[in-house]
Order: structure tokens, then C-alpha cells, then sequence
């Protein structure tokens, strides 16, 4: 049975409070893919919440896109991704941070119906034939749940106003999160979806995938 290359697209993101925090670099499992910060990657805040960090494509350009894209010739069903990001010194906050942080993330394709995949779940949704006609692509099990507790996400400071599901954190003596295990599960869209989507200007562009 021949698969189609699969294109993902991939959030990698910090909340954070503070100015400084910047990706270190990330790491696609079994890809063998190792993205550098500063030279593969780098920083942006592309949402109007300016405490939200994303890491996207260094391209020489100052727009600011929600995650990368990924485009991979061999079929994948489930992956892992390892983003380490460097919290800087920040007053108070800094004495007990003021390190690196890492954040694993274990993805599983639910289908093989189309080529791509995105971890943004406002491109699952169904529209109207005029903004392109897409079926509904929400997995039953996530029905319900919104897309700020499920979406993957590095977090330093501990919350309790939201669990976050599918969630396990390691935290440091003072009680602040260092390292962080999820598990997102993730149906196949097609491509289409991330091409010329009507309210989101903030999608990378096709050209600026990395190929592996």
C-alpha cells in the first residue's frame, strides 16, 4: 500500500510572562531531525497574547508564524518532538529559574485519510462551502474539550485555574515545572486547509517546509 508524504505542522510554544525566553532547539523523533535555535529557528510571538512563544522558521524575515512546517516522505503514525527552551533571569522569578527547560511531546496520527496533519485545532473544524467546504475532522474524544487545554503547550509556572490534559510535569524543589511529558493525538486534514486559510495569517507558508 503506498502512503502519500505527510506534512506537519508543528506549535512549538512556551507561556511565559516574562521577555528573554528563547527556543534552545528541537528534536523530531525518529526523524533524526534536530532544529537549531538562532540558526534553524527562532522566537516569535504571533498571537496578540505577547506571553505566548513560538518557535518558527528563521527565514530572514520578521513575520511572525504559528509553528513550522514539516514535510516527510515516509509515513508516520506517531512521532516525538524534545523542545528544550532557555528561561532567563527575571528579578525573584529568575533566582529560582534562570535555566533550560525541556518539553516532550508524543504525537499519534488517528488516520491515514489525507497528507497532512496540524496540531492547531482551529483547521479541524467543518466550513461553510465558501470558506472551502471542509468536513469535520474533531476526534470524538476530544469533543468538548477546548483547544487551550488540549493543544501542547511548555508551561514554567504551575496553574491550577486549568488542568491541561494528558499532562505529566517534573517540577524543581521550588515548585516550578523543568520538564513536561504529553501525549496529542491528531487527525490527518488536507493540506489545502493551511494554504490559504481566511482567518489565520499566521500559518507558515508551504515553501518554508523543512524536508526530510
Amino acid at each position: 500500500m503506498t502512503f502519500k508524504p505527510k506534512l506537519l505542522h508543528l506549535c512549538p510554544r512556551l507561556l511565559w510572562p516574562y521577555k528573554g525566553a528563547v527556543i534552545v532547539d528541537l528534536k523530531i523523533n525518529p526523524l533524526g531531525l534536530r532544529l537549531v535555535g538562532g540558526v534553524d529557528l527562532i522566537t516569535r510571538r504571533p498571537f496578540p497574547n505577547k506571553n505566548y512563544k513560538v518557535a518558527c522558521r528563521k527565514r530572514g524575515h520578521n513575520k511572525a508564524f504559528n509553528g513550522i512546517l514539516i514535510e516527510t516522505a515516509a509515513p508516520l503514525d506517531e512521532f516525538e518532538t524534545v523542545a528544550r527552551w532557555s528561561i532567563p533571569a527575571e528579578g525573584d522569578i529568575g533566582a529560582v529559574v534562570g535555566e533550560v527547560v525541556t518539553h516532550r511531546v508524543n504525537y499519534r496520527l488517528l488516520d491515514r485519510d489525507f497528507d497532512a496533519a496540524s496540531e492547531d485545532m482551529t483547521l479541524w473544524y467543518a466550513s461553510s462551502p465558501e470558506l472551502g467546504g471542509w468536513s469535520d475532522r474533531w476526534p470524538v474524544a476530544l469533543k468538548g474539550i477546548p483547544p487551550m487545554i488540549a493543544e501542547p503547550i511548555m508551561e514554567v509556572l504551575p496553574r491550577e485555574d486549568s488542568a491541561r490534559i494528558n499532562t505529566s510535569d517534573s517540577l524543581d524543589a521550588s515548585g516550578w515545572i523543568v520538564e513536561r511529558w504529553q501525549v496529542f493525538d491528531m487527525p490527518t486534514i488536507e493540506r489545502e486547509r493551511m494554504q490559504s486559510h481566511p482567518f489565520n495569517d499566521r500559518l507558515p507558508p508551504l515553501a518554508s517546509a523543512f524536508r526530510v
